[in-house]
């Protein structure tokens, strides 16, 4: 009776102890089931840009370790890329700058604590360069032209271009096919905060249609074809007679072409000082049959008609495109008229002549 007593109170023992581990390994348990991450940001297929700030955020319940690793993984071959952040507080958000020299692809998060007891990973998102950029000069679209031994300002806007550099370069262009032709005639790298880059064109480069290519890493934009042709005037061009200066500048307009003259009137004017005259006198520029009123000369006082800056008038003539060379050759005639208003009678004549 002894020995049975003995045993049963050692089987009851046992069971005791049973009893005792099974409920040690339902409370562990339950304390790994209550121990949770959830990332909530960011969400999927959210696009981010590179060279941003962003907020990594998650939620945690549970008693867990105070701090946590942020990991990046390629969303395809499920491989971490890099460290995000190690060791920072369990606080539920991180400030996270975005590297530029991440390649553009599909990502997840993945936020663990440092004893790699509770993680979880986000949603798959999408990291892409968002470098947005266009051509303002020469435009995208329309027409354009530009002159050798002059100065093209290529001009561009640009929008979350964080690092890197542009690259401008302009291209030949194809007249059969229309393409570009290589290698460029120019290529030079300029800042990505740069917006503009100013090309001397050169003399000797053949007149034809050409291509302004801005590239920034593995985008880039052209613009339209555009014309590069010989002036049709030495710079500066000047026509002289009493110390006068007259700058052709042309304007193309449809089938026609603007001349711009730039004349200065200094020394009309101080023709005008002597006269003794009371009268009103008008002043105009003549060319062939064409006239245009620059103003009028009154007691000492001249009262402008035509656009003008200081001393200097800018008046426009109009010529058909096809025969614009006859506006700047030696046959030219070209004269500042000064009349007394009253009798329409000439006072003074002033011939311009064209000096190459």
């Amino acid at each position: 009776m002894l020995g049975e007593e003995n045993f049963m109170f050692q089987e009851n023992r046992m069971g005791k102890r049973l009893t005792l581990f099974f409920f040690i390994v339902l409370f562990i348990t339950m304390m790994n089931f209550s121990q949770t991450i959830l990332v909530t940001s960011p969400e999927e297929w959210q696009n981010w840009c590179l060279g941003k700030k962003y907020t990594i955020s998650w939620t945690k319940n549970g008693n867990m370790n105070s701090k946590v690793n942020i990991l990046l993984y390629d969303a395809n071959t499920n491989t971490k890329v890099s460290n995000i952040a190690l060791s920072i507080p369990n606080n539920g958000f991180y400030y996270w700058l975005i590297s530029n020299t991440i390649i553009p692809a599909n990502y997840k998060i993945i936020v663990e604590t440092v004893d790699h007891a509770v993680s979880d990973q986000s949603d798959v998102f999408v990291l892409y360069d968002c470098c947005r950029f266009h051509f303002i000069t020469p435009p995208e679209t329309g027409n354009f032209i530009a002159y050798k031994n002059g100065n093209l300002n290529i001009q561009w806007t640009s929008s979350d271009c964080s690092s890197g550099t542009f690259i401008v370069a302009v291209y030949r262009v194809n007249q059969s096919t229309g393409e570009n032709i290589s290698p460029g005639i120019l290529r030079v790298g300029v800042s990505n905060s740069s917006t503009s880059y100013l090309w001397h064109i050169p003399n000797n480069i053949i007149s034809g249609k050409y291509r302004a290519v801005l590239s920034y890493g593995p985008y880039f934009k052209e613009s339209t074809k555009f014309t590069i042709m010989q002036p049709y005037y030495p710079f500066p061009n000047r026509f002289r007679s009493y110390d006068l200066r007259v700058i052709v500048i042309p304007r193309p307009v449809h089938d026609s072409m603007w001349w711009r003259l730039h004349i200065n009137f200094k020394q009309v004017f101080n023709y005008l000082g002597k006269l003794k005259s009371t009268g009103t006198f008008l002043v105009e520029v003549v060319k062939d049959r064409s006239s245009i009123r620059v103003g009028y000369y009154n007691k000492g006082k001249f009262k402008w008609v035509a656009s003008h800056t200081g001393d200097v008038a800018n008046v426009k003539f109009r010529k058909k495109r096809k025969k614009y060379s006859s506006l700047v050759s030696d046959k030219m005639r070209m004269s500042i008229l000064i009349k007394d208003l009253a009798t329409s009678r000439i006072i003074k004549q002033i011939n311009l002549k064209f000096a190459k």
